[in-house]
């Protein structure tokens, strides 16, 4: 399903089949919501804001809608906590040109009503921790870090762009990923990107809560490729090595040697090789 909703769609369905959520950071940055919304402020701390989606309570058949201010900041952290709690939220595109028929009431709504104790299931598959990645015994869906987005992802009447052309903005953002495979996104702007990375695949697309600016910070990964596990101490350069290398057939750098695997598991030390532009670690992006 499109994860992404325009305000003229929900208009033509009519707005009292939606229940909107304005997402913020800080209450006091609310100055306007669309009538009839609900505000959830998102806690900066990672287990707080993990039981204050389990917390939730909406009303039963409507679809919810999440919106922010128009940066996709708080809406996307919000869309993976309750999709991750089992809902199927959509996400308000920018707004560009009021439909007719929709009101702006100046201020802040009314905070969105959660239970007294954290009710809902979790899935850390869909969302995870930076403890929840170090913990994962194996990897079946590549690691890709976006920091940043530079390019809009509506066009002139509002609407998403068409799968193939945002594919294109973000490999020529320096994005690297392969597109038939599942994904775990983290970085700066996973919350955004682990939306448009499942829009333009068709994958399932996990992404890290916690902000993770390098992936060495993950101490001990573990990948699988092709039904054998390997181990390495550190992501997995596969801008150097065969994409389908045999998972006994490995390198890894710890500090400043490589150590290779080989069939028989023998271990010897190599001079590590000097990082280009080309290897798979950029300012932007990583892909194992």
């Amino acid at each position: 399903m499109n994860p992404f909703i325009a305000l003229q769609e929900c208009v033509g369905v009519g707005l009292d089949q939606y229940s909107f959520v304005y997402c913020s950071l800080n209450a006091d940055n609310v100055s306007g919501y669309i009538e009839g919304s609900f505000l959830l402020v998102l806690n900066e701390n990672t287990q707080k804001f993990i039981n204050d989606v389990r917390s939730l309570e909406f009303p039963d058949g409507k679809i919810i809608v999440l919106y922010d201010s128009g940066d996709y900041q708080g809406s996307t952290k919000a869309y993976w906590g309750l999709k991750a709690a089992g809902f199927e939220p959509r996400l308000l595109l920018r707004i560009n040109t009021l439909p007719d028929g929709v009101t702006i009431t100046p201020g802040s709504p009314p905070l969105i009503k959660k239970s007294s104790s954290a009710y809902l299931p979790f899935n850390n598959q869909v969302a995870l921790t930076k403890t929840d990645l170090e913990q994962k015994n194996s990897f079946f869906q590549q690691l890709v870090q976006i920091n940043y987005i530079a390019f809009d992802i509506t066009d002139a009447d509002g609407q998403i762009l068409p799968s193939n052309q945002i594919l294109e903005m973000m490999k020529n953002s320096g994005i690297r990923f392969v597109i038939n495979r599942g994904s775990i996104v983290f970085g700066k702007k996973a919350f955004l990107g682990g939306l448009l990375l499942a829009y333009v695949t068709g994958k399932s697309v996990s992404v890290v809560i916690d902000e993770i600016q390098r992936p060495m910070d993950v101490e001990r990964q573990k990948s699988q490729d092709f039904g054998e596990v390997s181990q390495s101490l550190e992501i997995y350069d596969r801008k150097n090595s065969e994409e389908f290398n045999k998972a006994y057939d490995y390198k890894a750098t710890i500090g400043k040697q490589g150590v290779s695997v080989d069939a028989e598991k023998k271990l010897m030390n190599q001079h590590k090789e000097n990082r280009t532009k080309d290897t798979a670690i950029c300012s932007n992006c990583v892909v194992v």
